[in-house]
């Protein structure tokens, strides 16, 4: 077992890998095998960063997914708060409305009555109250 997991690590570890630099017929190539006639071994200079500078970056990483979460949640809560806007202000365009179509039909129902009297003095309230309706419906639904 222990042999397997060596040879696996060997295998893997791209620290023991080689790349060979070839120049053949006046064209360079590279490659993992050695080719050509002279292959040079070409000396790959892998940056390994401390273990501090791991540990910085991986501060930094979680500083950011922090400060990240926090822009999403911020983002989140507005969200919500124009949901809230939009749907309050619709309410009250519902209301509008509705107080404005009862103006309307408090004038009609009026001129109605006041169709269907015969004093004078009935018809006279009746128009009277037909012209309170249009002028609240005027007032209060078309000025701004």
């Amino acid at each position: 077992m222990r042999m397997w997991i060596l040879s696996l690590a060997l295998v893997v570890s791209p620290a023991w890998a080689e790349v060979f630099k070839c120049t053949s017929g006046g064209v360079t190539t590279y490659s993992e095998i050695p080719c050509g006639d002279k292959p040079k071994i070409v000396d790959l200079k892998v940056h390994q960063p401390s273990r501090r500078d791991q540990l910085d970056a991986q501060q930094r990483a979680l500083s950011d997914s922090r400060g990240v979460a926090a822009v999403d949640a911020q983002r989140d809560r507005l969200e919500i708060e124009r949901r809230i806007e939009r749907s309050q202000r619709a309410s009250a365009e519902a209301a509008h409305n509705s107080k404005c179509a009862g103006y309307q039909r408090g004038a009609r129902n009026a001129a109605a009555e006041r169709d269907g009297y015969y004093t004078p003095a009935f018809k006279s309230q009746a128009e009277q109250r037909r012209k309170e309706y249009e002028d609240a419906h005027f007032s209060e639904c078309y000025a701004k």
